[in-house]
């Protein structure tokens, strides 16, 4: 801690050496200080030692302007109306906070940040207060996949998540615009888990280890796919697409994807494409409008699903509707054993073809 006027007098080596000594080690602590340096500059830097908070000189030099306030306890940092980081950066402290935006990089393809530890990012709540990462998203270590934890209106990314280290579990409580994958170029999982509470535009691809939960309307800007390893993706909202119809392909492995509100916009303009699911289906709310449907294994249908082209369910269908269900499609197969739920009986009707079964051994009962 040390403070200096920033004039050097005239005078002998030793007192000389002295007193650079002293300009130096305040331009290296900020002036830190329990008080205000009694010599101030524009722009001038304090850091005040009492209270932890750090301040920047206004232009006119005529007061202070506190830039944040820190906590020694546990290296956190919170305070800043925003920040805007271009190049290559490491974070190691737990905890970002700011009043307004937070911006990471500027360029996606190369820009790397990396995360040296589990992060806490969080900004305001009002219109444009974002959290936007203009760069590809390291954890710091193999092994080490640090948590990401965001809080903004929106949260965007436009470079790779976990290109080449994996990230861990990703929380998001505001929106999400996924303009680049999240995915390790080898192919794996880019994190361990995703979790968005409101609205999601997905234009890229998703790979987690484990879970991935989409609570608000999830809209389809883009061809994606979203893998887990054997772990289950729930969608809470709508499903929509564009103009495109683009395609939506969901791998799971042994997991199951569920479905608790409607896909597709009924023949609007937000149309989904051809649904693959390699995994189970849980269906709790209709497709109104999609492309086509292929189930790798087994379904439990709750709600109808309307397609222009094929449905296909490959594995055994459970009919768990409490009321009528209607599948219309060009062809509607149902390749394993098709029974309702025990609780209550299913009226069903097929509009199209309908191919019930690939071997002897498959039934269909009420």
């Amino acid at each position: 801690m040390a403070q200096h006027d920033y004039v050097i007098a005239n005078q002998g080596f030793p007192a000389f050496r002295s007193d650079l000594n002293v300009a130096l080690s305040a331009i290296v602590s900020n002036n830190s200080g329990a008080s205000a340096p009694s010599t101030t500059y524009a722009y001038q830097m304090w850091y005040e030692t009492d209270t932890n908070k750090w301040y920047m000189r206004n232009a006119d030099n005529d007061a202070w302007i506190q830039l944040a306030l820190f906590n020694q306890t546990t290296d956190t940092v919170t305070g800043l109306e925003e920040i805007t980081i271009t190049g290559n950066t490491t974070i190691e402290t737990t905890t970002i906070t700011t009043v307004d935006t937070q911006t990471y990089g500027d360029t996606a393809n190369s820009d790397t940040l990396t995360l040296g530890t589990n992060v806490v990012m969080t900004t305001g709540t009002a219109a444009g207060d974002d959290i936007t990462f203009n760069s590809i998203l390291n954890s710091d270590n193999a092994g080490d996949e640090r948590n990401l934890t965001l809080t903004a209106e929106d949260v965007i990314f436009n470079g790779t998540v976990g290109q080449t280290l994996d990230l861990g579990a990703i929380d998001i409580t505001g929106n999400l615009d996924l303009n680049a994958d999240i995915g390790n170029t080898g192919g794996t999982a880019g994190a361990a888990s995703l979790d968005v509470s409101g609205r999601t535009d997905l234009g890229a691809d998703v790979a987690t280890v484990g879970t991935q939960i989409y609570g608000g309307v999830t809209s389809l800007t883009a061809a994606s796919t979203l893998a887990t390893t054997n772990s289950n993706i729930t969608f809470n909202g709508t499903i929509l697409g564009d103009l495109s119809d683009d395609a939506l392909t969901l791998n799971m492995g042994t997991g199951i994807v569920e479905f608790n509100q409607t896909v597709g916009s009924g023949g609007g303009n937000n149309d989904v494409g051809a649904i693959a699911i390699t995994g189970g289906l849980n269906l709790d709310a209709a497709i109104t409008s999609a492309a086509s449907l292929t189930v790798s294994t087994t379904s439990n249908l709750g709600a109808s699903v309307t397609t222009s082209g094929l449905q296909t369910y490959t594995g055994n269908s459970t009919l768990s509707s409490n009321g009528a269900l209607n599948f219309t499609g060009t062809t509607v197969s149902f390749l394993g054993t098709v029974a309702g739920d025990g609780g209550n009986d299913e009226e069903v009707t097929i509009t199209g073809n309908a191919i019930f079964g690939d071997a002897t051994t498959d039934t269909v009962t009420g």
